[in-house]
């Protein structure tokens, strides 16, 4: 994968943003790990753009000034504001979240799981948004970013028997690509109801609804991971786990 601080694309591409939280092996103060993410086709990401520097503003007061989910000041009218945000239909939300309350029944890292599931979510919004390219832009960092290489691998999708070329790429936060912000809201998102699943709570996080329960399916995708098995002979696995539900 090339390391990039800006995008170079077509009108024609899906432009696919990652990012993670939590720790891929659920150590410390990190019992989950969760990767969350947002997909625009190029033609509309000027408008995203748009209308997240209009975040920025209303939360920051410059709309040129980054912002992060765990940098946010917990108040009232900066939820509200995202809250709006996340009604915009002119992009996909998708995540995908594990917990050391996963039962892995076969060897299988938490991040390959993660990042199969992953994969599953951007086929179904590549069928819904038909285009000539797939690029993977993952936030860059020193711990994540040999783990994702190693895990991820290609996507495979086709287009009418044809291979779609994939771009991936990792890109540093001080890019302050608003794709990468919005991933990291997303992101948060899932780690609020990884944190429900361990807590064994109901119901479902406020920034969680935000993000996922204002947006149909397959424009929005969320998945837990409930248990991982499969068979060593075939060299088969299977994830198990719930998906995006509003009940």
């Amino acid at each position: 994968m090339q390391e990039a601080d800006e995008l170079k694309f077509g009108n024609d591409w899906l432009l696919v943003f990652m990012d993670e939280t939590g720790h891929e092996t659920f150590a410390g103060d990190h019992p989950y790990f969760a990767v969350g993410g947002c997909a625009c086709v190029g033609a509309h990401h000027a408008a995203v753009v748009a209308q997240w520097r209009e975040v920025r503003r209303a939360i920051n007061g410059d709309p040129d000034a980054p912002l992060h989910a765990a940098d946010l000041e917990y108040a009232e009218e900066n939820f509200a504001v995202l809250s709006q945000f996340f009604k915009s239909p002119a992009f996909a939300r998708f995540g995908v979240a594990a917990t050391k309350k996963t039962n892995f029944a076969v060897d299988m890292h938490a991040m390959a799981a993660v990042m199969g599931m992953l994969k599953q979510h951007i086929a179904r919004i590549v069928e819904r948004l038909p285009c000539s390219t797939v690029a993977l832009i993952f936030e860059s960092s020193q711990r994540g970013d040999p783990l994702v290489q190693q895990h991820f691998g290609g996507l495979g999708l086709l287009e009418e028997g044809r291979p779609i070329p994939t771009e991936h790429c990792f890109m540093p936060k001080s890019a302050a690509e608003p794709g990468l912000e919005i991933a990291d809201f997303v992101a948060s998102a899932v780690g609020s109801q990884a944190r429900f699943y361990l807590r064994g709570k109901t119901g479902f996080a406020k920034d969680y609804q935000d993000v996922f329960h204002q947006f149909p399916p397959p424009g929005s995708q969320f998945f837990h991971i409930a248990e991982v098995g499969g068979s060593r002979e075939n060299n088969e696995a299977w994830i198990a786990g719930v998906r995006r539900t509003e009940d």
